[in-house]
């Protein structure tokens, strides 16, 4: 079964939604992908500034593994 961490936030003041994907993109490249269990990473956007991520694992231990470090 898939889990999901499902992230629901809006940028700080000054951050562009650009620098937030440039950011992600970096993350998923240089970590994420690393991680036991990753699947992959989304971002939606839900209006201006306000974003939900929703991030698939293989389990919920792969998720919080990936948490503590």
């Amino acid at each position: 079964m898939i889990y999901k961490d499902i992230i629901q936030y809006e940028l700080a003041d000054g951050v562009t939604k650009e620098h937030l994907l440039n950011v992600a993109k970096e993350v998923v490249e240089n970590w994420m992908t690393q991680q036991p269990g990753f699947i992959k990473w989304e971002i939606h956007s839900n209006k201006e500034n306000s974003f939900t991520d929703i991030v698939y694992w293989e389990s919920e231990a792969a998720a919080k593994d990936a948490e503590k470090k």
